[in-house]
């Protein structure tokens, strides 16, 4: 019997359209569609009728006849490689929130979850009819959304040709971290960072590449060149065991190296990690060894994710400038949907470069060595 009932509520949903509200109505099928979209030309009491109706019935518009009648959808589609990274989640978050102040509805995905990745997510967005695309920190070549000819933002994450791209300048960022720590006299500095998806290979993400260099300028410019300024590559375990834990091996080996190496005398007086979650790991591995944080060694991070600023150990990082970002993205996808070309000439001309701070706390030491105020911006 209840399976009955089910049966039969479900063959009402589905025929509910507006010909049936106009047949239960006594109204012609025009009116009915013309309440329903709130034209004023229809009184307030036939307005509120079919609404109620409407309400009543479970009524919803058929969004691809919809499609078909307007030409639009008033869908934007945003595809997100987010794993567990805290910083694409807000990248997404805000992005979300400016897709809805200019009035579209929002579809989302995340491709890391998915075993055909792009091929899935784009298959998604485009049966859905989006009428743009948000790619947020996309690591994935999304290839199908660009030939069905739809409108691609870049919202950070690996450059694809020919799509315009919003970012942090991550280079000047990390530079910047870098001269911070040599301001508060650390010579020994290590950078902890990944091999790009596993290759040993010359690293070719800018998230990696653009990091090293930053560091680099900054160790030259003091004078420092290698053991004393070392870049760690670590195998990329962040598909497996996630950046928390990799973070966590990385700092161990590094510490366990350099007690072997040299009795505990070579080891890093600064580490600075590729993000706020390795960060978090290597002061899980530096509490496990007995290594005080920042007394012993200093540890900072990148992104300035709202875990960075709690803890034990509050995080030394660097903050993304990401409502900004989200901002500049969207209004660029917006008149590349109008057909507005947004930007021309060069692939260096399509990529927006935003400044982030230093944001120093606890974990630099800063307040033990020259009496920073904790939470204060460097820089």
């Amino acid at each position: 019997m209840l399976r009955i009932k089910l049966q039969n509520k479900l063959k009402i949903m589905v025929s509910i359209n507006q010909h049936e509200i106009a047949r239960r109505l006594s109204l012609s099928q025009s009116t009915v569609a013309g309440a329903l979209a709130g034209n004023p030309r229809f009184n307030v009491e036939t307005r509120k009728r079919v609404v109620a109706e409407a309400s009543r019935l479970g009524y919803r518009p058929h969004r691809y006849a919809r499609i078909l009648r307007k030409g639009r959808s008033g869908f934007i589609g945003m595809i997100q490689c987010a794993g567990y990274m805290q910083l694409i989640w807000k990248r997404a978050q805000c992005a979300a929130h400016e897709v809805h102040r200019h009035g579209y509805q929002l579809l989302t995905s995340d491709a890391f979850w998915f075993a055909d990745r792009d091929k899935t997510a784009c298959e998604v967005m485009l049966d859905a009819g989006v009428e743009g695309v948000v790619l947020v920190s996309p690591t994935y070549p999304f290839d199908l959304i660009r030939r069905a000819g739809v409108p691609v933002v870049c919202f950070s994450g690996t450059p694809l040709p020919g799509v315009p791209q919003v970012r942090a300048d991550t280079r000047q960022g990390m530079y910047d971290l870098t001269r911070h720590l040599l301001g508060l006299g650390y010579r020994r500095l290590a950078l902890l960072t990944q091999w790009p998806m596993g290759k040993r290979s010359a690293p070719h993400c800018y998230y990696v590449t653009e990091r090293i260099a930053g560091f680099r300028q900054a160790a030259v410019e003091a004078g420092l060149s290698e053991p004393d300024a070392a870049v760690v590559f670590e195998e990329y375990y962040e598909e497996h065991v996630g950046p928390y834990q990799t973070g966590k091996i990385s700092m161990s080996k590094l510490l366990a190296e350099s007690d072997h190496r040299h009795g505990g005398t070579g080891r890093p007086e600064a580490v600075l990690c590729s993000n706020d979650e390795w960060a978090a790991g290597a002061l899980a591995a530096c509490a496990e060894a007995g290594v005080r944080v920042p007394e012993d060694i200093a540890v900072t991070g990148f992104d300035n994710t709202l875990a960075s600023g709690y803890g034990a150990v509050p995080l030394t990082t660097v903050e993304q400038p990401v409502e900004e970002m989200a901002r500049c993205a969207v209004e660029i996808l917006m008149k590349r949907i109008r057909g507005d070309p947004t930007v021309a000439g060069s692939e260096s001309e399509m990529i927006v470069k935003m400044p982030g701070k230093v944001i120093v706390r606890h974990s630099c030491g800063a307040a033990l060595r020259n009496q920073v105020p904790e939470n204060a911006f460097s820089l």
